[in-house]
């Protein structure tokens, strides 16, 4: 185990879960102190984050029960320059870089709509970004390689320039951005999934890094991205394991789709947790392209 290291990121307040800005929930008590803790055990590098509560009326000058709590947008799976062609698939999907800028910028302007049009008192401290992998199509199949609508360097260029003015305008409407990351499946450059050195040889992960130095002056915008598969965080009571969901399991059925592998998964972390003495309460991935809402797990849609 590497020694502890502990960095401070003020955002404030409760925490709520948004799906692409759609979804969320709050907590009572405020906060003001994210605190990250890196833990590097058995080659998976976690980072246990956790928030100091703080009086609401001293902070922000209103009362606990009209508090709104701090919305979280979470994004993943977006195979950026991936192209579906209507004509292959019985005309009933399409998918494309002009397709994909829409849907992304509909989605930051949809989450900032519900939290800003849709609350009574839309009078948040900051808000958390959760970026869940996947984020690039990539090349880990020829038929990706072959039809991508730009190679792999031009895809990651391109999509840090729309995830960067996403948290512009997001820094519009709420004050601070706590953002975590992980990598995925499609962003690796190497044939088979890696333990080791995961992040380093994925293209999500190069992505986060250019997003993060872009923003490394404003002290407003503060990024968490690990190099390995998960990061935990804690807020208030409680702590979410934000992993992408390749690593849970593999199959599925068509009767229980991806609620088996995911199960087992969840299980299989919660049972290491739980002898590393560091728990959580929430498992939150993405790579099923299935949404679902659960009391202990939240999977992400595409």
């Amino acid at each position: 185990m590497s020694n502890t290291k502990i960095t401070f990121i003020s955002i404030g307040s409760t925490v709520g879960i948004a799906i692409c800005g759609l979804v969320w929930h709050t907590w009572k008590q405020d906060h003001d102190t994210l605190i990250e803790v890196h833990r590097d055990v058995k080659n998976i590098d976690l980072r246990l984050s956790r928030i100091e509560d703080v009086l609401i009326e001293k902070s922000f000058g209103y009362n606990q029960c009209s508090n709104p709590g701090t919305p979280t947008l979470f994004l993943s799976d977006w195979h950026w320059a991936e192209v579906v062609d209507p004509s292959e698939i019985s005309g009933k999907n399409q998918y494309n870089l002009d397709i994909a800028n829409q849907r992304a910028q509909l989605c930051f302007d949809r989450f900032i709509e519900v939290y800003h049009k849709h609350v009574s008192l839309p009078e948040y401290p900051g808000c958390v970004l959760a970026l869940g992998g996947d984020m690039v199509s990539g090349t880990i199949h020829d038929e990706l390689k072959e039809t991508n609508e730009i190679d792999i360097m031009p895809t990651v260029m391109d999509l840090s320039e729309v995830l960067i003015a996403g948290i512009k305008k997001l820094l519009l409407h709420f004050p601070k951005i706590a953002a975590f990351c992980v990598t995925g499946n499609h962003g690796r450059y190497t044939q088979n999934k890696r333990f080791k050195r995961r992040a380093y040889t994925s293209f999500d992960w190069l992505l986060y890094c250019m997003v993060e130095k872009y923003f490394q002056h404003d002290e407003r915008v503060k990024f968490v991205v690990p190099t390995g598969p998960d990061v935990m965080y804690k807020i208030h009571n409680t702590t979410y394991l934000l992993s992408h969901g390749d690593m849970l399991g593999r199959g599925g059925d068509g009767i229980i789709g991806m609620l088996g592998p995911v199960t087992r998964g969840d299980h299989r972390r919660r049972t290491r947790q739980m002898g590393l003495g560091d728990p959580y309460d929430v498992l939150i991935c993405g790579h099923w392209h299935q949404l679902a809402m659960l009391r202990s797990r939240i999977v992400n849609g595409s």
